[in-house]
């Protein structure tokens, strides 16, 4: 199916820039494909059902992701109470609307499409960064799906980025509403400020025993052993076999000659635009040009920025619509389009700069591509082996005699915590640096052993868990010491943070900071300006103590800890200073762009809401509540 598909594309003229489709079935799920119409349905979107199955999917791809990230185990009930299931649930309901939505609209897509986005995925390449068939197959059989669903899953997926692109493409903020914000955070304030350091506060006396127990038991989580695991494991990775392969001067040329067009740099041409929703505007626009008014003055007659409208440089397959690449190597440096039409409105192209194609030779590259091809040979061998490694275990063997028949490594760790740190805190040596691993490690059960598992990196392993030392809160007398200092510490920094309070209080109360200063053998600074963000300070100051001096007065102060907690800080209004001068381009163009995004993310909403009137949507709550 993908190899007729292939057939069918020709030249491909749309390049589209998309995420993994991988990643999308994290979020937008496969279940709807092939399920079973007789299961039960636990929300319907217009005519249009989801399914229990469907949505306990995508619940628990939901779940592993959230166990990855956070490097720790989540039972369901609080998966549930973290929101989890409704999340999941939301998900595949916008899915579902954005897909009767396209197909209402009737927006198709090309075969061509569905190959480049199965092709540019970096899970289906291999080290050398070709598309891997036996990756890709792989990847179908762990999902469960066939190429067919997949490929039809694929077509939904871009159709519904498409239409959700297509409403805020041509979404920009207000030049007013910029300039207020820009205005805003740009204002800087002066401070005179001193610090109180915990270290000073000397007169601390010796903790008493009911201290040290008190102390230690309103913060056990600072005196608790993370849980540790003995590890045993069979890890294969291509780097492991490349002495073993040798390649001939003629693979290597024919190799270059297969990969020739990855070599090739395109002709690119630094493009900006001017966008205009009606074809009134834009021959307006033109003609304007054509009287000899300089573009980006044109680009600012019709409101629009000269760095939002620049499409960069761009390749003749880049852009979004072929009639615009095709206009575009059209022209001579400098030279500006006739209006053309698109469906995201009228587009007048200008060519500032044209950078010519190049191609790089095999005397340049033949060494980078003799390493990609041995590591490639290593990688092929690999899968044998793997093959091999699961054959043998599936037999009954151990890891152990896997190895021993087999002739691979086999290795052990004593001890490791879910961040591969070893009980006295250091990196564990020699343990498989892929993420996979110890997230893989970590969900055993002791005594049980892995699968064989491939990791993107493209490295395979079967690990086993061989002893697990629980989680503890150790002893008070195991980590006296440990609390006495830090009893001490925090009555320090409780000391410190009084007096810098006390401090404020009496600048507040109109005393002279010098005097203070003098009595309280402190030494006064004057700040840089600094604004809103915390961008001018030294990087002592926290954001608290930042917000607190934009609250005050002139003249009046307030107290925060600093950055590195070894101190606190009292700091005391001195000035204001309102932005002024020129305007820094890429700092108001950096507003543009988050309030663009802040429109987009408000625009979206509201058309998923939309959507839910055009196709209702209906959940049974009781089906839902009794997922799990």
């Amino acid at each position: 199916m993908l190899q007729a598909l292939h057939k069918s594309t020709g030249t491909w003229i749309v390049r589209i820039f998309l995420v993994l489709i991988a990643a999308s079935f994290a979020v937008w799920g496969v279940g709807d494909i092939f399920r079973d119409q007789s299961e039960s349905v636990v929300a319907w979107v217009g005519e249009e059902e989801i399914s229990r199955t469907d949505l306990s999917r995508s619940f628990r791809r939901e779940l592993d992701g959230l166990q990855r990230a956070l490097k720790t185990r989540i039972d369901t009930e609080q998966a549930r109470s973290l929101g989890l299931v409704d999340r999941a649930l939301d998900n595949l309901i916008s899915s579902k609307l954005y897909e009767l939505e396209a197909s209402r609209l009737g927006l198709v897509v090309g075969d061509a499409q569905i190959v480049e986005e199965i092709q540019r995925n970096e899970g289906f390449k291999d080290v050398t960064g070709k598309f891997d068939r036996f990756r890709f197959d792989t990847f179908l059989s762990q999902l469960g799906v066939s190429e067919e669903e997949f490929i039809a899953l694929s077509r939904r997926e871009i159709l519904r980025r498409q239409l959700a692109g297509s409403l805020v493409t041509a979404i920009a903020a207000p030049n007013i509403l910029v300039d207020k914000l820009y205005q805003y955070r740009r204002e800087s304030r002066v401070v005179d400020y001193a610090v109180i350091e915990v270290a000073s506060m000397e007169n601390v006396s010796d903790p008493a025993e009911e201290d040290l127990e008190t102390y230690y038991g309103d913060n056990p989580y600072r005196y608790t052993a993370p849980e540790f695991r003995k590890l045993t494991f069979l890890h294969l990775a291509p780097d492991d076999f490349t002495d073993e392969v040798t390649v001939t001067e003629a693979e290597v040329r024919t190799e270059y000659e297969d990969r020739r067009e990855s070599f090739i740099t395109p002709e690119k041409r630094g493009t900006d635009q001017i966008v205009s929703a009606t074809e009134e505007e834009a021959r307006k626009a033109h003609d304007r040009l054509v009287e000899g008014v300089a573009f980006s003055e044109v680009v600012r007659e019709m409101g629009q920025s000269v760095t939002e409208m620049s499409l960069g440089d761009m390749a003749h397959g880049d852009f979004f619509d072929a009639a615009l690449g095709d206009a575009a190597f059209e022209l001579a440096e400098g030279g500006f389009s006739q209006p053309i039409q698109t469906g995201l409105g009228w587009h007048i192209l200008h060519v500032r700069s044209i950078t010519p194609g190049s191609i790089r030779s095999y005397d340049e590259v033949r060494e980078e591509v003799k390493q990609d091809l041995v590591l490639q040979k290593a990688t092929d061998a690999l899968y044998p082996l793997a093959n091999s490694v699961e054959d043998v275990i599936a037999g009954g063997a151990t890891l152990e005699e896997a190895a021993d028949s087999l002739e691979v490594r086999i290795a052990t760790i004593a001890a490791t915590d879910v961040r591969g740190q070893s009980p006295e805190g250091q990196p564990v040596a020699d343990l498989p640096t892929e993420p996979e691993f110890l997230s893989t490690a970590f969900e055993l059960a002791a005594g049980e052993e892995s699968l064989l598992t491939e990791t993107r990196a493209g490295t395979s392993f079967v690990v086993r868990l061989d002893e697990i030392t629980p989680s503890e809160v150790r002893t008070l007398d195991q980590v006296r010491q440990q609390v006495v200092k830090d009893w001490v510490r925090a009555t320090q920094d409780k000391a410190a943070a009084a007096k810098a309070e006390s401090i404020a209080d009496r600048l507040n109360a109109g005393e002279d900071f010098a005097e203070i200063a003098s009595w309280e053998n402190l030494k006064i600074e004057t700040s840089a300006p600094f604004q809103r963000d915390g961008s001018g300070t030294d990087g002592s100051f926290t954001h608290d103590l930042v917000e607190a001096v934009f609250a005050l007065s002139s003249g009046n102060a307030a107290s925060a800890p600093n950055t590195e907690n070894d101190g606190h800080i009292v700091a005391r209004l001195k000035g204001v200073t309102r932005s002024s001068g020129a305007i820094d381009e890429a700092g108001f163009n950096s507003i543009r762009r988050e309030l663009t995004e802040a429109f987009a993310i408000d625009i979206g909403a509201q058309y998923r809401s939309y959507l839910r009137s055009r196709f209702p949507v209906e959940i049974d709550q009781d089906a839902v509540d009794n997922l799990l």
